[in-house]
């Protein structure tokens, strides 16, 4: 059986974002066990690079969709291993960082009270 076939085949609700990524911190931990984290940083830095290899080829559209999602769910879940080494909260920092584009990307025009509400 896949992994696919499993998340498929699961009769429970899938996890909130927040169990997903503790799950993935944990996986993370365990792979890179012993690794510095400048191995992970150069794992990030090949990961990318074959991200730009794939939306530089020439592939069918969606192949090319097909293999840029897989390699940005792998970008993402080698993340958790840093945000889980250094304890980073990913969520406060990810919503500072919304916050502090929000004003300067918010298209005129656009009402404030259409802009996403901070959660604290």
């Amino acid at each position: 059986m896949t992994t696919n076939d499993k998340l498929v085949a699961t009769t429970e609700a899938p996890p909130h974002f927040e169990a997903l990524w503790n799950n993935a911190e944990e996986i993370t931990h365990k792979m890179y066990y012993g690794a510095d984290t400048m191995q992970i940083i150069k794992d990030l830095e090949d990961q990318v690079a074959r991200l730009r290899q794939i939306q530089e080829s020439n592939v069918m559209p969606e192949i090319k969709l097909a293999l840029k999602q897989q390699k940005l769910g792998e970008i993402i879940f080698t993340i958790t291993a840093l945000t889980k080494r250094d304890d980073i909260n990913i969520y406060e920092h990810l919503q500072k960082e919304m916050l502090v584009n929000m004003d300067a990307y918010t298209p005129a025009g656009v009402a404030a009270d259409s802009k996403p509400t901070p959660i604290v």
